[in-house]
């Protein structure tokens, strides 16, 4: 789907980062209680 739609932010990672965007949330950040 990266390929496609370019993400740069990924809010549920890893600290490995998979995907590689710029700016990502691990668990521990809780991205998904982010703005």
């Amino acid at each position: 789907m990266n390929a496609e739609f370019k993400f740069d932010l990924d809010p549920a990672t890893t600290k490995d980062n998979r995907l590689g965007t710029k700016e990502f949330f691990t668990e521990e950040d809780n991205g998904l209680d982010k703005e």
